[in-house]
Formats: C-alpha cells, structure tokens, sequence
C-alpha cells in the first residue's frame, strides 16, 4: 500500500471512528496533574484506564445503593 493510500485509509477510519479530545492544563493550578502525567508512558491509556476505572466505582456505588434500599423497604 502507498502512503498516500495509506494516508486516505487512516484520514477515513478516523473521521468514522475517532473523537480528538484536547486538554489545557494550567501550570500553575494544574501543576500536579501535569508532573503525573510527565511520568507516564502511554498518556492516552493512563486517562481512559482512570475514567474506566471511576465509571465502574460509580456503577459499583449505584448498585450498592440500589440494594440498600431494597433491604430498606422490605422491613
């Protein structure tokens, strides 16, 4: 495959399939968040890895509290 076909394919996959996210950070106010993330290898797995791990605490705590509740209205 050429680059320029190459080019194409990749330009088209992304606009089907990828959403571009763009961050500012500011160095002052966000200082620690920048020296984490200067430490890390993979920057883009680093931040999916801690949303998908925040969004499992959440679904973790609605469940727990839906069974909570349950108990609540059965006595």
């Amino acid at each position: 495959m050429s680059k320029e076909s190459q080019y194409k394919a990749s330009k088209k996959y992304d606009a089907k399939m990828v959403v571009p996210l763009y961050v500012k950070l500011n160095r002052k106010t966000d200082a620690d968040i920048i020296g984490k993330l200067e430490n890390v290898p993979n920057k883009q797995g680093y931040v999916k890895q801690a949303i998908r791990n925040e969004m499992e605490r959440e679904d973790n705590y609605e469940k727990n509290d839906d069974v909570a509740r349950c108990g609540q209205m059965v006595r």
